[in-house]
């Protein structure tokens, strides 16, 4: 999949935690801006300064598209909602 389509799809689901009330998003340059040095879902977390991360990939096998998308609690270093969403490519 190319990064364009998986930039889209972050947008949109941006978009949408933007609506939950209580919720904040990071912008994409801040996650950018943290060292590369920093690994996992926990530790990126503590760098942001989040209670949460939502981490996700897309995946593209001809003509069908695949999101998996996982919400990780930072203090616990744990998965409390995972999903995946299967759809047609066209």
């Amino acid at each position: 999949v190319s990064r364009g389509v998986a930039e889209s799809l972050g947008a949109e689901l941006a978009a949408a935690v933007v609506g939950i009330p209580g919720a904040r998003v990071v912008s994409q340059s801040t996650v950018r801006a943290v060292p590369d040095s920093v690994r996992g879902p926990a530790a990126l977390g503590r760098a942001l300064n989040v209670r949460y991360l939502l981490e996700g990939r897309v995946q593209r096998e001809r003509r069908q598209l695949r999101a998996t998308l996982r919400v990780v609690r930072i203090d616990r270093d744990s998965t409390i909602w995972a999903r995946t969403f299967n759809g047609n490519a066209d």
